[in-house]
């Protein structure tokens, strides 16, 4: 971070003593360096778990849309995953769902094989 400027042109270095020495005068007063480091210390952490958080949020935010994917093929509105029909069954109205329902924790022994292959199809995409 040393040598880099901000668009005013004034180094970090000189804006950490600043926030240093407008937070903590009486200690900037006998010790400026160390305060100023620590004003960069606290500053750099708080970026990165700042950093971190913001990779979180992607990530949670990438998983929901990827779950909402799944979620929609597993939602029959005419030839959706299962149906034979070129044209669809829509004599129940537009939204239609399957018969079945598999737990987070994947099919079980009294999952129907016809459930389990559209797991697999959802799960492990060829």
């Amino acid at each position: 971070m040393s040598g880099l400027q901000n668009s005013s042109g004034e180094q970090k270095t000189a804006i950490f003593q600043r926030i240093g020495q407008a937070l903590f005068p009486a200690m900037y007063e006998q010790e400026p360096k160390t305060v100023a480091d620590r004003v960069k210390s606290k500053i750099e952490w708080y970026v990165q778990w700042c950093l971190i958080i913001i990779e979180y949020v992607l990530t949670c935010h990438r998983l929901t849309a990827q779950y909402q994917k799944h979620a929609k093929r597993l939602q029959v509105t005419g030839a959706g995953i299962g149906n034979s029909d070129s044209e669809g069954d829509m004599q129940d109205g537009p939204n239609q769902f399957m018969d079945f329902y598999i737990a987070t924790s994947g099919p079980d022994d009294s999952t129907s094989e016809h459930a389990k292959n559209l797991w697999c199809e959802l799960c492990f995409p060829i």
